[in-house]
């Protein structure tokens, strides 16, 4: 036991060794070289100290020690294992998170500054980021032989704005409903289904496709397109520019069309004046002030300010059209439009014939029944073939009663909802000379100035009556 003792002061004085704060390095300073035949016991010596793990090799550590040249030297003796770095958690954004306005290049090399990508939208359930799982590196092991764990890998937070939501599996972010990508100041993702556009509509900000809806605190210059499968809201004018929504349009300041002006809208348009533009509309077409020389169709079109001008142009409508004063002085043609509801003409129509055909069918059946309840009168009882023969009858004959029933009821109400369209023009002041009127093949122009009256189609065409 002394000599071990004896040994290890030995060691210790002649070669100094540390073994750093982390236990992954152990270093010696040579004091004084060690002879061949002490390297075992050195070795012997250094497991005691529990040094088991990263020790150099035989001939490494006795090239080192038996060095006269190395005395003062600092040298290693072993070193620990360091554990493997982990794969840390990353975000992966699947929209650009720095777009800048860029002019679109044409197949010609020629550039069009009217289109320069600043929008970026999506879906509902698209997923517009998502993050990559980590991994824990492996571990590593200190000079002890004991285990030094890998640090666990950095995650990161799904950055969920407004009008987005995160997975089941908590991995991705995707929109809740249609609209604009947005990345915050704060590196946050939101989906608005409104792009807010803060001044007009030109060379700043290019043509407009969007998902959801508009709205334009601006005016819409001339040469500019605006798209949206929402509504569109203008607090401006719009010049000559075009403008299509599935929803509605709603223009605060008028049209200024230059004859280059199309308006589409999958609902209602509402603005203070039309002048020199094309106006479609499924819904109805509301304008405060006036109608002057455009295209314009509605289900209904509506004059409703103080002036109600409607002059020059063609305007068509499947119920009603309304304003206040009608054409000008100047007999300007001013046509007024109406058009059917083909579909419900059509399906009034199909309805009938198949209506028509299934009474046909019920007749030669109950015929046929009766001609089979006469046998059975006869004979007390029919035939077994023939009374199969009856029994199908019967099912088939209750079977297009029912349809012939519903088939009634779905005309009579096609037929009556029809019957609403019947077109009128109300005339709340004044129609001048050169308006002109027509629904289908019945058409009927103004000689004359007529005041305070509704036109409507009668069996003698176009009829004038006064309103009180």
């Amino acid at each position: 036991m002394d000599a071990d003792i004896q040994e290890s002061e030995i060691f210790a004085e002649r070669l100094k060794p540390v073994v750093s704060a982390d236990a992954m390095i152990v270093t010696a300073e040579l004091v004084s070289p060690l002879g061949q035949e002490e390297l075992p016991a050195f070795q012997t010596w250094l497991g005691q100290q529990g040094i088991v793990h990263g020790l150099i090799t035989d001939a490494e550590l006795g090239s080192m020690l038996t060095d006269d040249s190395l005395v003062g030297a600092v040298i290693v003796l072993a070193r620990g294992s360091s554990a493997e770095d982990s794969v840390d958690e990353t975000l992966v954004f699947l929209f650009d998170t720095d777009r800048k306005p860029t002019p679109l290049l044409r197949e010609d090399d020629t550039v069009d500054y009217r289109e320069l990508g600043i929008l970026q939208d999506v879906v509902a359930g698209q997923v517009v980021a998502y993050r990559t799982p980590g991994e824990r590196g492996r571990s590593g092991r200190d000079v002890y032989g004991r285990e030094v764990p890998a640090a666990p890998p950095r995650t990161v937070t799904l950055p969920r704005g407004p009008g987005t939501e995160i997975s089941e599996d908590g991995m991705s972010l995707q929109a809740i409903e249609a609209g604009q990508i947005v990345f915050d100041r704060h590196q946050n993702v939101s989906v608005l289904p409104v792009y807010h556009v803060h001044h007009d509509v030109d060379f700043s900000t290019g043509n407009i496709d969007f998902v959801g809806s508009v709205r334009i605190d601006g005016s819409v210059r001339s040469g500019f397109t605006v798209k949206a499968k929402g509504n569109i809201d203008v607090q401006g004018i719009v010049e000559a520019a075009s403008l299509e929504a599935s929803g509605s349009i709603v223009i605060r300041g008028g049209v200024q069309g230059s004859s280059r002006c199309k308006i589409a809208a999958g609902a209602s348009v509402k603005a203070q004046y039309l002048q020199n533009a094309t106006v479609e509309a499924e819904g109805n077409v509301t304008v405060s002030d006036s109608i002057m020389n455009s295209s314009v169709s509605g289900y209904g079109i509506f004059l409703t300010g103080k002036r109600g001008l409607l002059v020059g142009g063609v305007t068509q409508a499947k119920t009603r059209i309304s304003v206040r004063t009608a054409g000008s002085q100047l007999s300007v043609p001013t046509r007024l439009e109406f058009w059917p509801d083909e579909e419900l003409n059509l399906k009034v129509y199909r309805c009938s014939e198949l209506l028509q055909e299934g009474l046909d069918t019920l007749a030669k059946i109950g015929e046929a029944l009766v001609r089979l309840q006469v046998i059975e009168r006869q004979l007390g009882a029919l035939p077994a073939e023939q009374s199969a023969t009856k029994e199908r009858l019967e099912a088939t004959y209750t079977q297009l009663h029912m349809e012939s029933v519903r088939l009634r009821k779905e005309r009579d109400r096609a037929a009556q909802e029809a019957s609403l369209l019947s077109p009128a023009v109300d005339v709340a002041d004044v129609a001048h000379p050169g308006v002109h009127l027509a629904v289908g093949h019945i058409e009927h122009q103004l000689q004359e100035a007529v005041s305070r009256c509704t036109f409507v189609v009668t069996e003698n065409g176009w009829t004038k009556r006064s309103r009180t």
